[in-house]
């Protein structure tokens, strides 16, 4: 064999050098070793590695090994403390470190004597031999179930040998599941089972079978048999003459159904509008809806799947309602008064037609209104009173009733006379319902006749401008009498300020003229007017009163000057 001249290599370090297959430098080879029957153990290169002609850092280097090359070791030794291991790569010989080879292990074959089944986990290809890099013959789907016949590990990947589709190969085992026996049980005892959602009914137990129908939540079903497929229970059922395998993980255990006949009937009253359906059953045909409130006996119960049911009567047909929209009917009290009872409406309140809300309106009656209570009658804690109103008699709430204070009418011996405190209002009767006849001023004169106390409201009856009422007395106070003195002897007084001479002996009344003040004057007569004094004088030709607070007394020395 010839030899070439090898280029020299730069050096990078002193073992490993740079990528490639190799890098040459000028080397003549004995070309006896190569004939050497040396160790056959096959290696591989961890790194890119300096061949050298001798072992030890001062061999002369040949070339760099790249990564990954299969070598022969013929033998080894150790030299300025590191481990160097005579190779053989294609037809060179010589050395390199040894730390930098890695044993480079065969594919083995290893034949299963009982057949092993399994299950591909995805899409996975089927090979012509343990290699990535081999011809693909086949894509076996996911789910695929196989038999395993020998398996093969190369460089740590296993392998497995399978048959699909009359094609032979091998497929990552990473790719490969235990396959789970199929576990088939024929119930001795058939079980009832409630569907708890649509479920499909399948041709075999698998999800990738036929779907034969769609069973829906609810549905009664008889299980015959059972069986577990990876790990997945299934049951064998029947459903509209078809029969298939649904999943056990949406079938619930049925509940047998407890009956119970009253021995006494139950009054109740529905809760909500409610259903009267044919059955003890949602699914079942509706007869008719219930409203809200009303009265039903209840004459038998059902409990199916802890659901409680109740058989009733309504507007002629009979059926199940469900019983949570029931509760018990509190008996209705009715109390005929031995006397009657005398009270007023506190707000606007509906007459019905009987003692419930839900009934007929007859009329609406005034706030404020006297009505008499017959009879009384308590339904489902709520009293209702039995009252007359024009023409009309039927129930109102009683929590819109007040017990009526009774009228005293008095009058009066003495006549009384008053004062308004404000402007009033003088009404046809004793109520602010009733007409209003006229205002009556504030500060104005009245004279009471007689007085009459309704519902704790006093009321005084007068006179004004011709008309005759009743007035709030909460709007009077006492009139003060008037006092007139005519004086033996003319005083002689000075006014103190300016004052106002008026045409009667109030301050509601006209001014004539106004007096400056230290004017004498002459006072002929005083009156007093609600505590107030007043003297009658004469200013300028005008005669009127003045108010006495204004005045004092004239002195002689003051009187003659």
């Amino acid at each position: 064999m010839s030899f070439k001249k090898l280029s020299k290599l730069v050096l990078i370090s002193a073992i490993t050098g740079s990528v490639g297959t190799a890098f040459y430098v000028e080397n003549p080879f004995n070309l006896q070793e190569l004939q050497a029957k040396a160790a056959t153990a096959n290696y591989l290169t961890t790194a890119n590695v300096k061949f050298r002609q001798a072992a030890g850092l001062n061999g002369k280097l040949l070339f760099v090994l790249k990564k990954g090359n299969k070598v022969k070791v013929i033998s080894t030794k150790k030299v300025d403390g590191i481990n160097w291991a005579k190779i053989q790569w294609q037809d060179h010989v010589g050395w390199v470190a040894k730390n930098y080879l890695k044993l480079n292990e065969e594919p083995k074959n290893t034949t299963i004597s009982v057949k092993e089944t399994v299950k591909t986990t995805a899409n996975v290809n089927l090979r012509q031999s343990a290699s990535t890099k081999t011809t693909k013959l086949a894509t076996i789907p996911n789910g695929t179930k196989l038999t395993v016949t020998k398996t093969t590990t190369v460089n740590n990947v296993k392998w497995a040998y399978v048959s699909y589709n009359g094609k032979k190969g091998w497929v990552s085992y990473s790719y490969l599941k235990k396959y789970q026996a199929t576990t088939l049980t024929t119930l001795s005892v058939k079980e009832t089972v409630l569907t708890t959602a649509n479920v499909n009914l399948r041709k075999s137990a698998s999800t990738k079978t036929t779907k034969l129908a769609t069973i829906p939540n609810g549905t009664k079903l008889t299980v015959t048999k059972t069986t577990t497929v990876n790990n997945m229970k299934w049951a064998y059922v029947s459903y509209n003459g078809k029969k298939g395998w649904v999943s056990y993980s949406y079938l619930k255990k049925y509940q047998a159904t407890t009956f119970t006949t009253l021995s006494m009937k139950e009054t109740v009253k529905t809760t909500a509008n409610v259903n009267l359906r044919k059955s003890a059953s949602t699914k079942t045909t509706k007869l008719a809806t219930i409203p809200n409130g009303t009265k039903l006996t209840v004459t038998k119960t059902m409990t199916i799947n802890n659901v409680k049911w109740a058989y009733v009567s309504y507007n002629g047909k009979k059926g199940w309602v469900s019983y949570s929209y029931l509760k018990k009917y509190q008996a209705t009290t009715l109390t005929t008064l031995s006397v009657k009872e005398t009270v007023l409406t506190t707000a606007n309140v509906n007459l019905r037609k009987s003692a419930s809300t839900k009934t007929t309106k007859l009329a609406t009656i005034p706030n404020g209104t006297k009505l008499t209570v017959t009879k009384t009658t308590t339904v489902n804690n709520m009293k209702w009173a039995y009252v007359s109103y024009n023409g009309k008699k039927g129930w109102v709430s009683y929590s819109y009733l007040k017990k009526y204070q009774a009228t005293t009418f008095t009058t009066l011996s003495m006549k009384e006379t008053v004062k308004t405190t404000a402007n009033v209002n003088l009404r046809k009767s004793a109520s602010t319902k009733t007409t209003k006849l006229a205002t009556i001023p504030n500060g104005t004169k009245l004279t009471v006749t007689k007085t009459m106390t309704i519902n704790n409201v006093k009321w005084a009856y007068v006179s004004y401008n011709g008309k005759k009422g009743w007035v709030s007395y909460s709007y009077l106070k006492k009139y003060q009498a008037t006092t007139l003195t005519t004086l033996s002897v003319k005083e002689t007084v000075l006014t103190t300020a300016n004052v106002n001479l008026r045409k009667t002996a109030s301050t509601k009344t006209a001014i004539l003229v106004t007096i400056p003040k230290g004017t004498k004057l002459t006072i002929s007569k005083t009156t007093t007017v609600n505590n107030v004094k007043w003297a009658y004088g004469s200013y300028n030709g005008k005669k009127g009163w003045i108010c006495y607070s204004y005045l004092t007394k004239a002195t002689n020395t003051t009187a003659s000057k």
